[in-house]
C-alpha cells in the first residue's frame, strides 16, 4: 500500500506521502514501511556515542571507556 499522508510506523520511521507502506485497518495505524522492512520492529542500533577520537574503531573505543569507568569507580567518582 502506498501512504497518502505522512505519518509514523510502529517502529518509530517517519513515512512520507507516497512511500510503500503495511496498514492496518482495524487499528487504524501504521505497523510496517521499508525502513523495518514491513516488520513494524525498531532495528537495533550500535551506540557510538563513546567513538569520537583516539582510533584503532568501536572495540578500542569501547575499552577507553570501561577503563575510565573503572578509574572513576576506584577514586568514588559513582557510576
Amino acid at each position: 500500500m502506498i501512504a497518502r499522508y505522512p505519518g509514523r510506523c510502529s517502529c518509530g520511521a517517519d513515512v512520507a506521502e507516497g512511500d510503500a507502506i503495511r496498514w492496518d485497518g482495524d487499528a487504524k495505524k501504521i505497523t510496517g514501511c521499508e525502513d523495518c522492512n514491513f516488520t513494524g520492529e525498531r532495528k537495533r542500533s550500535v551506540d557510538m556515542s563513546c567513538v569520537r577520537g583516539g582510533g584503532a574503531g568501536l572495540a578500542a573505543a569501547l575499552r577507553r571507556r570501561a577503563a575510565k569507568a573503572a578509574k572513576r569507580r576506584a577514586r568514588g567518582g559513582g557510576r
